[in-house]
């Protein structure tokens, strides 16, 4: 007899600012892709340097960060920031897969404490077992967070900038990292999707995770963290 797959309809609230991830410079993009040609082609010009179909739709979901002319200190600030991606229609949005690799991390943190209640290959289980819905998971926005004008609304995004340290054999090495952020109260509705439904203690258990450690960057300072509630069919409280 087949398994029913488990489905749950999940409201995220932020609770701590989230930081975009996406470089905000196309061309760092191509810039990665032809790293990755062989030495041969890189000496002999060869090779293209186009993105893939996959990477093609992401760049086309970055904000829009051409300059005419001259490029001013402003412009350069803005093409090395990390952002959101966006929609079609302009709204904040995360990819299914960011929520997958939370659910990696959570899986990892819990499993140091109790081995026994998280599977063993859990990174190979949440690849193919647990799926997130839709692919854009739109980022949406408290009230004051847009101004309407007329009929255009525009969105106000905050940003966030702080200091990198890595070790290296040369020394301790410092830079800056400036990311956008959406404020405390966004949330996003997503449908959660296990083909083995007796993960959903698991699951549960890393959703509350997420009032720890969330989504986006900087997770380690508390930003992107978040709370859920399990919605109806109807998108209303499940537990109402």
């Amino acid at each position: 007899m087949p398994v029913t797959p488990l489905k749950l309809k999940l409201r995220i609230t932020l609770t701590r600012e989230m930081l975009g991830t996406a470089s905000a410079d196309p061309d760092i993009y191509i810039r990665h892709l032809q790293d990755k040609l062989p030495a041969e082609e890189k000496e002999n010009g060869k090779g293209s340097t186009e993105p893939s179909h996959a990477s093609a739709d992401e760049l086309e979901m970055l904000p829009n960060a051409e300059t005419d002319g001259e490029e001013t200190v402003k412009d350069m600030l803005e093409r090395h920031t990390t952002v959101f991606r966006r929609t079609p229609e302009g709204e904040p949005c995360l990819l299914d897969y960011m929520f997958k690799g939370f659910f990696k991390s959570a899986m990892g943190a819990l499993r140091r404490v109790d081995k026994k209640s998280v599977p063993t290959a859990y990174r190979k289980t949440v690849d193919e077992v647990i799926f997130v819905y839709p692919w854009q998971v739109v980022i949406h926005l408290p009230e004051g967070a847009e101004v309407q004008e007329g009929e255009q609304r525009t969105r106000i995004y905050d940003h966030c900038t702080r200091p990198l340290r890595a070790p290296t054999p040369q020394g301790e090495r410092v830079a800056l990292a400036r990311s956008e952020t959406v404020p405390i109260g966004s949330y996003m509705d997503i449908e959660l999707e296990s083909l083995d439904p007796k993960l959903e203690d698991v699951l549960i258990r890393c959703l509350d995770y997420g009032a720890r450690s969330g989504l986006g960057a900087w997770r380690n300072a508390g930003h992107g963290r978040f709370s859920y509630e399990i919605l109806d069919e109807e998108g209303g409280d499940a537990e109402e």
